[in-house]
C-alpha cells in the first residue's frame, strides 16, 4: 500500500472508533492505529494517548477521568510522529533480530490487523505491527517469583479444587478437580523442571527490552504532566501534592534554604525526650 492508501485507512478506522465512542478503543486496535500512523508518517491522536492508562492498567485519578477534553487538549503538543518513531525504530530492529524460536516464545507481532466495523471483520495491512507496549514490567515481576512460591500457589489452588469437590461432589466439580490434577502432572511438572531455564530466557528477553525506550513510561509521564497542567489552571494541587498550603510551604522552604535537603513528608526518627 502507498502512504496515501495507508493514510486513508488510518482516517477510516479512526472515524469508526470515534463513531462507536472513543472509550471503546481497545489495545489491539490502538496498536494498529499507531503502527499504521508510524508507517505513513502521521502523529498519534491526543484522544488515543489519553486512552492508554485505561488500556494498560496505569494509575489514574478521578480528576483525570472527569476532565478528558481539557487533558486531551493539553496533550496535543506531545502528539507527534516523533513520539512514535522514537519507540518504533528500536522495537522493529529488535523484532527483526529475533530467531524463529524467539518469535514463538515472545509472540512475534507480525503484520497489522484491525477490526473494520463497516464490514464487521478483521483486516490485515502489509505493515509491521510495532510492539508498542511490551509488557516488560510484567516480565520483571514474574522474575521475582521463586520455585517455592510457584509450588505454594499451585498447592493452594489444588486445595481449593478439592474442597469444592468435597462440598459439591457433582460430576462437574469432579471433572474440574481431575482436570487440574492432570495439569499438575503434565504442564506444571514440565514447567517446574524447566524453571531455571525459563528464568534465564526471561532475563535475557527483559535485558533486550530494557535496551529499547519504554513507551509505557513515556506516555504515563505525558498524561501526568498534561493532567497537572489542567489542575494548575483550575487551582487544584498537582497529583501527589495533597494540600495547597503544604505544597506552598515546601516551595517556600526550598527558596529560603536552597542548600538544605528538605524531606517532603519526612518523619522525625530520633527518640522522644525522657
Amino acid at each position: 500500500m502507498t502512504n496515501a492508501d495507508l493514510n486513508e485507512t488510518l482516517k477510516s478506522i479512526r472515524k469508526q472508533v470515534i463513531a462507536e465512542g472513543e472509550e471503546k478503543l481497545g489495545s489491539h486496535q490502538l496498536d494498529a492505529h499507531w503502527s499504521i500512523a508510524y508507517a505513513c508518517h502521521q502523529p498519534p491522536e491526543a484522544w488515543e494517548i489519553y486512552r492508554v492508562p485505561s488500556l494498560h492498567l496505569m494509575p489514574s485519578t478521578e480528576f483525570y477521568m472527569s476532565h478528558a477534553a481539557e487533558i486531551q487538549e493539553s496533550l496535543r503538543p506531545a502528539a507527534t510522529w516523533e513520539l512514535l518513531s522514537t519507540h518504533a525504530i528500536p522495537k522493529l530492529e529488535l523484532d527483526a533480530s529475533m530467531s524463529d524460536e524467539e518469535c514463538k516464545r515472545h509472540s512475534y507481532p507480525g503484520k497489522v490487523q484491525y477490526y473494520d466495523t463497516a464490514s464487521r471483520g478483521w483486516r490485515t495491512v502489509d505493515v509491521p505491527r510495532v510492539r508498542w507496549f511490551d509488557g516488560r514490567e510484567g516480565t520483571r515481576e514474574a522474575l521475582l517469583e521463586t520455585k517455592e512460591e510457584l509450588q505454594a500457589k499451585i498447592d493452594k489452588n489444588l486445595q481449593r479444587y478439592k474442597e469444592a469437590a468435597a462440598k459439591d461432589p457433582s460430576p462437574k466439580r469432579q471433572e474440574a478437580l481431575a482436570g487440574y490434577q492432570k495439569f499438575i502432572r503434565g504442564v506444571f511438572s514440565d514447567r517446574l523442571r524447566k524453571f531455571s531455564q525459563k528464568k534465564a530466557e526471561k532475563r535475557s528477553w527483559l535485558a533486550r527490552l530494557d535496551a529499547t525506550p519504554d513507551l509505557g513510561k513515556a506516555v504515563f509521564t505525558l498524561v501526568r504532566e498534561a493532567e497537572n497542567e489542567v489542575r494548575r489552571s483550575r487551582g487544584v494541587p498537582a497529583v501527589g501534592e495533597s494540600w495547597v498550603s503544604e505544597t506552598e510551604l515546601l516551595y517556600r522552604v526550598h527558596e529560603l534554604l536552597p542548600d538544605v535537603e528538605v524531606v517532603h513528608h519526612g518523619r522525625n526518627c530520633s527518640p522522644p525526650p525522657k
